[in-house]
């Protein structure tokens, strides 16, 4: 193949995954490719020659997209932070059937050969879908983290080098601290008692790694003031976006004391049964002399 045969423009704009769209001053389209197309949902004659803004675009925001329009034509080389507040633009068009999708615009202006502005070029995303699942992902959140704070749970957020992001105040009740921004950015392996430090490491290692789950890690710890809290965590990959690491905690020490007293009291139940078996072989060996 001759590397230096021309390739028509048109053969470009049939590979170009994004809507490509040529308008000029008045907003006719004078140009579409087959993306474009696909993305309305029309043929290009039902698009070419026709006004963008009364014909693609919901009549609610139709003024204030023609107003972006006529900046995008005043913007000159001088005119570079004007120009950036419409260079990139999101906005929703209309297809045949009367539906929405949001779309991400990067806008430049058209000169002819004598240099004169003659329309805007734009390259649009469709963005829809993304925008739906991000919005979907942030009310389930949104809604396990009512969920949590209405259980009474401490629940702190971390990325995958162990550093904090989120936590609600159930965490600060839980450490005694007052304050989400001497918190936030530490790490909190730094308030695990020495004792427990290779268990910690080594079930968030396996989480990381391996993705196993953490459930009921009980490990002590120490709040601001320097007393020791039991703590039970259970942890698990979200791997929605940039992989972080959600943790839940419960403050376990009641549950410990009433273990270690009712340790305590059974251990001294078995000093008084051994002293009251002591006493009668006693008794036995002196009546049986």
């Amino acid at each position: 193949m001759n590397i230096n045969k021309r390739v028509k423009t048109d053969d470009f704009l049939k590979v170009i995954p994004t809507m490509i769209l040529f308008l000029d001053k008045r907003g006719v389209v004078k140009c579409i490719n087959d993306k474009g197309c696909e993305m309305l949902e029309r043929t290009k004659k039902e698009i070419i020659g026709r006004n963008w803004f009364d014909n693609f675009i919901p009549h609610a925001i139709k003024k204030d997209l023609c107003c972006v329009h006529s900046k995008i034509l005043k913007i000159t080389d001088n005119d570079k932070e004007e120009g950036s507040s419409v260079e990139f633009f999101k906005n929703p068009i209309v297809m045949k059937d009367g539906r929405e999708k949001m779309i991400s615009w990067h806008n430049m202006t058209v000169r002819n050969n004598d240099d004169e502005i003659v329309g805007t070029i734009s390259s649009g995303e469709d963005i829809t879908e993304k925008i739906y699942l991000k919005n979907k992902i942030a009310k389930e959140a949104e809604k396990y983290k009512n969920l949590i704070e209405f259980t009474n749970t401490a629940y702190m957020i971390m990325n995958t080098k162990m550093s904090i992001h989120d936590i609600n105040n159930h965490f600060l009740d839980l450490i005694k601290n007052p304050s989400i921004e001497e918190v936030i950015g530490t790490n909190p392996r730094a308030w695990v008692s020495c004792r427990d430090i290779k268990k910690f490491d080594d079930a968030f290692k396996n989480l990381v790694f391996s993705k196993k789950n953490i459930e009921n890690l009980e490990i002590i710890m120490y709040d601001y003031n320097n007393q020791e809290i039991y703590v039970s965590i259970n942890a698990s990959l979200n791997t929605n976006g940039k992989t972080k690491i959600f943790c839940l905690m419960r403050d376990i020490s009641k549950v410990k004391e009433g273990e270690m007293r009712r340790y305590i009291a059974n251990e001294k139940k078995k000093d008084r049964l051994k002293q009251s078996i002591k006493e009668i072989r006693g008794k036995i060996k002196h009546l049986t002399n």
